[in-house]
């Protein structure tokens, strides 16, 4: 989640210097960079606020645990069916993780791995992480920890604490769990079965057994547990008080727990001798992290930070806790390996067969030997693939049992692990799909692209031989992303509180925000007015949220375009031909019959039909351009509205209609705008609303009181607008239609049915009114997918999509269907004997639906998809009809005829009875336009046809002989 460059140590200074020295520059690379003041905000506060916002009931600021699991109880419990009549195919990204907390081992079998994704479930590897497997009855599960009993069974503990700083800041906690699920032992089916005493713990913050007893303790939420019988019943043990974080037990069945960010030790099991004070441990921690030693219980490590998250000092003791010893220094310019996150990030493990030697995690990872040096073994500053490269946040170290030079890592990026006792890295994703999305966007051609959680925007571009790959684009958190369908290779992402980026060659190259250091900058994406609002990337003064919403709408059709280009005759042209025209977009070429005559140099202005245009929210603006696909000027952006953001909330989602005219808004405080008119704005006198021809109307019509998640607009009328509500509130209504949304009295209605079909009361994400169906509603949940085909009923019946289980009770963020069916098009250029041929692939997608998890990556939907993707029509040799001039004729007229490739041309000459009165052959005709001349003169006065053969094609036209 952070980025920041840390100081290294002395001496790792050289070897890494070097190392990025002689780096490769891989695809992966990123080669732009956010501003400064944006990179030193990356922080994990703004992922939990945003999630507190989506999630909590507004009356109380907080979310509720007994609503959620009263809604995730009613989602089990819900009519299940293949929803919408949908079937969801996993897409990706197979190559990449999301957040991992927890990574263990089979003792017996040590190829045997399992781990957990913090909202993508439990996973399974027999190939020592080669690569994973999903174990499909625990999909949906949160998972934190894992441990292994005694007896081999495998316990997993569901819950995600360390989310939120709910014990520092008053938020809620994250992902809630439902419990301990136990597979026993031998079972071959992977089969994971909840222990029915802990359903009420919401968070199991970690969880280890005595080796020699068998006794599984547990960190909860409602404090340390014991089972002494293979978690058929549990004990509370009353000497760690609070919500206990950390439970660690050491080879002699010595306790060390952590209890209201306090560390206690036990020798006998029972009693608990509190290590604060005294000349110990500090008092006054934020989130602490121990490790015991395997291979000597009396060494116990604590990684300690402070409330704030920075490092507040790593500790050691070697007799069990009778006295401490600060081995690691408070934060400071030098050194802090949790940066201000150690209440999210922070793990600390010994070396197995060295008591001496531990490995810590922050922000990246770090080591320690008693009489060293502190060391920062890996750096996030590399690019991926480089052996000294990790991904960010640490949050488990785990060394193989039986080869302790093998070191498995868990972070924000999935899994990573060394073979060499930690002088490189690799990743260990492969089949781990657990990206967790926060929006989603297809290309013509599906491919998808999407702003995640840690990992930047991940775009599936199916080019290589595993079709789930995904690269790497841009920086930080990803939001919103889109691709253009009139330049396939121009991409538009955006990252963290702002941060907006555009590439016209599918990120090999970006721009961002110009440079002001010079007087002619180099061309960029922001124009300098928008920065009045904020600074992109900034928590501090953040110029757009943590998911700042944007949207993209093109058109290769407007036929009423306001805009025009400049047609530039390249030879003498008739009134009636057909000429082929660049538009100001990517030069997306449309056809022209010319109303009139047209010499050589000659110009008109050509009505440009082919539109896109690009909205992009802030904080307390709306501003919209039409320039975003000419990447060789900084585009020209229009103020096209502003809110009030301390009374109305900030924009959270946006949506236009497909006509392009309506744009809806919807803010954290449930206000909703419509801004009607786009159309008509094409420039600063008619788009920005400072301008006195300013012809947008804004108008506010809705007001929710909760955050408006999306706004689903009925591609086949405008009108039909429905919109989602998050926080969890027990009976409210999450789902709001109107049928007037365009005009001056839009009125909405709840949807959220009645009777065993209705909703359960639980935010709603993401709604989604498919084009082929307006009576249907698909919606995307916390508990997975559900929909209604009856959403015009006073009270529609709900239903839960079951087929396919992977995809069944993950958190859907994002839905999104290819509405727009753009057709193959080209033009050529002819090059002295070389025609060149510049084509638009067609949209091969349309009708798909797509869906971005949090937590399981990207699913496919392509049940209304009408045809299989289109294959490139064979292009007809001649572009237009045939052209005679001067007609009638008294000696030679001229035949003008436009052909795709170069051919041989017979062109022949009939009287009305169908006799061949004329025939010439012309060799090398060039691509393109063309005139041949026909010498009539020895003809009769009458009519004739003129036929044009160009390989298997003809064209036939009439001329009058005077």
């Amino acid at each position: 989640m952070k980025n920041r460059s840390l100081l290294l140590s002395i001496a790792l200074i050289p070897v890494l210097a070097i190392a990025l020295f002689l780096a490769p520059r891989g695809e992966n690379e990123r080669t732009y960079s956010p501003r400064p003041e944006a990179k030193a905000t990356m922080s994990v506060d703004g992922a939990m606020e945003y999630w507190q916002m989506l999630r909590a009931n507004p009356a109380t600021g907080e979310v509720d645990p007994a609503d959620v699991e009263r809604a995730r109880k009613l989602s089990m419990s819900f009519t299940r069916s293949k929803a919408a009549n949908l079937t969801w195919d996993l897409m990706g990204p197979t190559n990449r993780g999301g957040r991992t907390r927890t990574i263990i081992f089979d003792r017996n079998n040590p190829s045997i791995m399992y781990s957990g994704a913090v909202s993508g479930g439990l996973w399974k590897s027999i190939t020592n992480g080669n690569s994973w497997q999903l174990i499909e009855n625990m999909e949906h599960t949160k998972i934190g920890c894992l441990v292994q009993g005694k007896d081999g069974s495998i316990y997993a503990g569901t819950g995600e604490y360390f989310t939120s700083k709910a014990h520092y800041l008053g938020y809620t906690p994250g992902w809630e769990g439902t419990g301990i699920y136990k597979m026993e032992a031998g079972d071959t089916t992977n089969t994971f079965v909840q222990l029915a005493p802990t359903s009420g713990w919401t968070y199991i913050n970690e969880l280890d057994v005595n080796q020699t007893t068998g006794a599984i303790y547990a960190a909860t939420n409602t404090g340390l547990h014991v089972s002494n019988d293979n978690g058929a019943a549990w004990t509370k043990l009353t000497g760690v008080p609070g919500i206990v974080t950390d439970v660690s037990i050491a080879s002699d069945g010595t306790i060390v727990a952590v209890g209201s960010n306090k560390v206690h030790i036990s020798t006998d099991g029972s009693t608990f001798v509190d290590q604060t004070g005294g000349g110990k441990l500090p008092a006054g921690n934020g989130r602490i992290e121990v490790a015991i030693a395997p291979s000597d219980p009396n060494f116990i490590y604590a990684l300690i930070s402070a409330t704030s998250g920075v490092t507040k000092g790593i500790y050691r003791t070697t007799d069990k806790g009778s006295s401490w010893t600060q081995i690691g220094p408070a934060a400071s310019e030098q050194f802090n390996p949790l940066g201000d996150q150690g209440n999210y990030n922070n793990i600390i493990a010994v070396y197995p067969t060295n008591k001496n030697k531990i490995l810590v995690g922050g922000i990246d990872l770090y080591s320690w030997s008693d009489g060293g040096t502190w060391t920062q073994v890996t750096s996030s500053v590399f690019s991926e693939g480089h052996p000294l490269y990790l991904h960010v946040d640490q949050h488990e170290i785990v060394f193989h049992p039986n080869n302790p030079n093998t070191i498995f890592i868990g972070n924000d990026g999935g899994i990573f692990r060394s073979l060499d006792n930690g002088i490189s890295f690799q990743m260990a994703n492969r089949n781990y799909s657990t990206i967790q999305y926060y929006s989603i966007a297809c290309s013509g051609s599906g491919q998808v692209i999407g702003g995640t959680q840690d990992n930047s925007n991940q775009f599936i571009h199916k080019q290589d031989v595993d079709p789930g790959t995904a690269k790497t684009l841009w920086v930080g958190d990803g939001g919103y992303a889109c691709i253009s369908q009139i330049n396939p290779e121009a991409i538009f992402l955006t990252s963290q509180f702002g941060n907006v980026g555009r590439t016209a060659d599918a990120g090999l190259t970006w721009q961002g925000t110009h440079t002001e250091t010079t007087t002619t900058p180099e061309p960029g994406f922001f124009s300098i007015k928008m920065l009045e609002e904020g600074t992109p990337g900034s928590k501090t003064n953040p110029w757009g949220p943590w998911v700042t919403p944007m949207v993209m709408w093109e058109n290769h059709n407007v036929p009423n375009a306001k805009d025009s280009v400049l047609f530039v005759a390249d030879t003498s042209y008739m009134a009636g031909e057909v000429v082929t025209v660049l538009s100001k977009n990517n030069h997306y070429p449309f056809e022209h019959t010319l109303l009139a005559p047209l010499d050589s140099a000659e110009s008109v202005k050509v009505a440009n039909p082919v539109q896109s245009m690009y909205i992009l929210c802030a904080n307390k603006a709306i501003y919209m351009t039409r320039q975003h696909l000419n990447f060789g000027k900084t585009p020209k952006w229009f103020k096209l509205g502003a809110i009030n953001s301390g009374t109305q909330g900030t924009i959270h989602t946006a949506s236009v209609s497909k006509d392009g005219d309506h744009l809806f808004i919807g803010t954290t405080n449930g206000t909703l705008f419509r801004f009607s008119g786009l159309q008509q704005a094409y420039d600063s006198a008619s788009a920005d609303m400072n301008s006195a021809g300013y012809v947008v109307t804004k108008d506010t019509i809705g007001n929710f009181i909760r955050p408006i998640t999306s706004i689903a607009i009925d591609p086949n009328d405008a009108d039909h607008v429905v919109i989602s509500l998050g926080g969890y509130v027990n009976n409210a209504t999450h789902i709001y239609r109107s049928v007037n949304a365009t005009s001056s009295s839009a009125t909405f209605i709840g949807k959220q049915g009645a009777g065993a079909s209705r909703l359960p009361s639980m935010p709603v994400y993401a709604a989604l009114i498919p084009m082929h169906n307006s009576d249907m509603l698909i919606i995307g949940t916390e508990f997975g997918i559900f929909s209604t085909d009856n959403l015009s009923a006073g009270s529609p019946s709900w239903s839960k999509y079951a087929a396919g289980d992977d995809m069944v009770d993950v958190p859907v963020v994002s839905l999104v269907q290819q509405i727009y069916n753009f057709p193959y098009n080209y033009y050529l250029t002819v090059d002295g004997i070389t025609t060149l041929v510049t084509e638009f692939p067609a949209t091969s997608n349309y009708g798909a639906i797509y869906a971005g998890t949090h937590g399981r990556g990207a699913y496919k939907a392509l049940n209304f998809v009408g045809i299989q993707p289109q294959e490139k029509p064979e292009l007809p040799n001649f572009k237009s009809s045939l052209m005679v001039y001067p007609n009638p004729v008294e000696h030679n007229t001229k035949v003008v005829f436009n052909l795709r490739n170069k051919e041989n041309v017979d062109v022949n000459v009939y009287n009305l009875s169908g006799q061949l009165v004329l025939s010439q052959k012309v060799n090398n005709i060039i691509a393109g336009r063309n005139e041949v001349e026909i010498n009539m003169s020895g003809q009769k006065p009458g009519t004739y046809l003129i036929q044009v053969v160009a390989g298997n094609s003809s064209k036939v036209a009439k001329v009058i002989k005077k």
